[in-house]
């Protein structure tokens, strides 16, 4: 037995605070910016979901390093995906602003952006599988409030002053989030009386032979995600549709993320009582209420305020994911689950959902777009429902999901 000690609660927020700031910044406007330097709506399209196949990849191999390397730890390759994303972004900057190495930076800088995110989330669970208390809930609604409030002054900003003006910006944030990242803790310092030997890590191959459940809920989540991918990376079109600009984006965006907030911080203890099970079926309704809502919005008013839906989707998906993924697959397993969680939603359903939507977008209107999310969104609904079922996959880990 061990006594529950204090995680670093505190600096882990500011980490997902400052990474939800250039996350909105990097893809929220990515399609201003592109545009901005001459770049076509399929020409955006391929830039996102280039950078989501190169996400793929990143994710694969991180992931792998992760669970096998005792040298190159979470905190190390979090590290070298910050300075790896400031490289991109400072070339962005001072390299001259043609096509080619505008499309290549941004593609890359997108994919190390998104492939980041698993990698931060591991970073928790490091201290939590090691029996310290690091509240993700709390870190993670700071984070969304970082979100919030740079959503909410970046359309008037960027309409002030041009779309080039993310750069510096982006460049500033992970500045600090490097600075703070490099005096992170290592939890093995801390508990290396609790390290004990554990089995190796499954390859890929027999992780997915594995995980049956794992995959399942990987399918329902790339269904229901495709959509909100469409409109997360496209929402200027969609503004735009209803008679909206930047302003009216950052509002919604702003809306979005602050509904979350409440949630999040009570997520937890919604956790140990209805379990993450549960708090992912919620979620899953409320994302096809929201794009049965998209689909009948009638003016740029009800667009913005239909993200009052965060509160059940962000707000109860964001860390309810997390340690649901880590419940249905081995101790070993859990960073190359994470990293796979990236790679099925960011990586794969990115790929789908940026390629195809920018397609979609170029040949036909909005409310036809909104139709196939809605469909989409059903679908990955009934297919949770499966997934998540403790009578299915027999066998398979499932531990307590009410923690």
């Amino acid at each position: 037995m061990y006594q529950e000690r204090k995680g670093p609660t505190a600096k882990y927020a500011v980490l997902q605070a400052g990474f939800w700031i250039d996350y909105l910044i990097l893809f929220s406007f990515a399609a201003v910016f592109l545009s901005g330097r001459g770049f076509t709506t399929g020409q955006i399209g391929t830039v996102t979901a280039g950078a989501s196949i190169l996400c793929m990849v990143i994710q694969q191999f991180s992931g792998t390093i992760a669970d096998k390397s005792k040298t190159i730890t979470v905190k190390t390759i979090s590290m070298i995906f910050i300075v790896s994303s400031l490289f991109c972004i400072c070339a962005l900057k001072f390299l001259p602003a043609k096509y080619l190495p505008t499309a290549v930076f941004y593609t890359i800088a997108l994919s190390l952006q998104a492939a980041f995110s698993p990698i931060l989330s591991s970073l928790s669970l490091e201290f939590t599988n090691n029996g310290y208390d690091i509240n993700f809930g709390l870190a993670r609604s700071i984070g969304s409030l970082g979100y919030a409030l740079c959503a909410n002054f970046m359309g008037t900003i960027v309409e002030a002053n041009g779309p080039e003006i993310i750069l510096p910006i982006y460049i500033g944030v992970y500045a600090i989030e490097l600075i703070v990242l490099w005096l992170f803790p290592r939890p093995e310092k801390l508990v290396g009386e609790m390290a004990k030997a554990q089995e190796e890590p499954s390859s890929v191959l027999q992780f997915l032979k594995k995980y049956k459940r794992f995959l399942t809920v990987m399918a329902s989540f790339i269904l229901m995600f495709f959509p909100m991918f469409i409109m997360n990376t496209y929402m200027i079109y969609y503004v735009r549709y209803f008679g909206g600009g930047e302003s009216e984006m950052g509002r919604a965006l702003f809306l979005n993320a602050m509904t979350e907030i409440p949630m999040m911080l009570v997520s937890s203890r919604i956790m140990k009582k209805a379990g993450a099970d549960n708090m992912l079926k919620v979620a899953g309704i409320f994302i096809c209420v929201k794009m049965i809502l998209i689909r009948i919005c009638p003016s740029i008013t009800f667009f913005v305020l239909l993200h009052l839906t965060g509160l059940f989707i962000g707000g109860l998906f964001n860390v309810s994911a997390v340690f649901y993924i880590n419940s249905i697959v081995g101790d070993k397993d859990v960073v190359k689950a994470q990293a796979m969680f990236g790679l099925a939603t960011s990586g794969l359903c990115g790929t789908l959902a940026n390629y195809f939507g920018g397609m979609m977008l170029e040949h036909f209107t909005i409310p036809t777009v909104a139709t196939v999310g809605v469909i989409s969104s059903i679908c990955g609904l009934l297919v949770l429902l499966v997934a998540t079922d403790p009578k299915r996959f027999a066998g398979e880990p499932l531990k307590n999901t009410r923690r």
